[in-house]
C-alpha cells in the first residue's frame, strides 16, 4: 500500500515505496521550555523530525525518499543493473544498498511469476 496520495503528474512517476509514511514530528519541551524562560516573553518551540523512524530499512529521510525514485525507474524501464558512485563510509551507498537488494528481490520475484 502506498503511504502517498500524490497528486497527477507526480503520481504517474515509477515509485518503489519504501518508506512508511510521514516521519513523526515531536517537541522537544525541555529545550523549549528552557529557551521560552531565557527569552522572557516569547514562546520557543522546538521540535526534532525524525526520519530514522518512517522506514523499515537502515535509513530513512531524504535518501529514502530519493531511492524510492530512481531503483523504480530502472525496473520500469527493465534495466538489470544499476550501478552508483559514491564516498567511502557514505550512508548514501548504504541506503543504495538496502534499496538494490529489494530491487534484486522484486527482479527475481518478476522473472519466476
Amino acid at each position: 500500500m502506498d503511504p502517498l496520495n500524490l497528486p497527477a503528474p507526480f503520481s504517474e512517476i515509477p515509485r518503489q515505496t519504501l518508506l512508511f509514511g510521514s516521519s513523526p514530528i515531536h517537541r522537544l519541551a525541555r529545550i523549549s521550555d528552557d529557551l521560552s524562560s531565557a527569552f522572557s516573553g516569547y514562546k520557543v518551540n522546538v521540535y526534532a523530525k525524525h526520519d530514522d523512524c518512517n522506514s523499515a530499512l537502515a535509513f530513512g529521510g531524504n535518501k529514502m525518499r530519493k531511492l524510492e525514485y530512481l531503483p523504480a525507474e530502472a525496473l520500469e524501464q527493465g534495466a538489470d543493473t544499476l550501478v552508483s558512485i559514491r564516498g567511502i563510509q557514505s550512508n548514501h551507498t548504504r541506503s543504495e544498498t538496502d534499496e538494490y537488494k529489494l530491487c534484486d528481490s522484486l527482479l527475481n520475484f518478476r522473472r519466476n511469476t
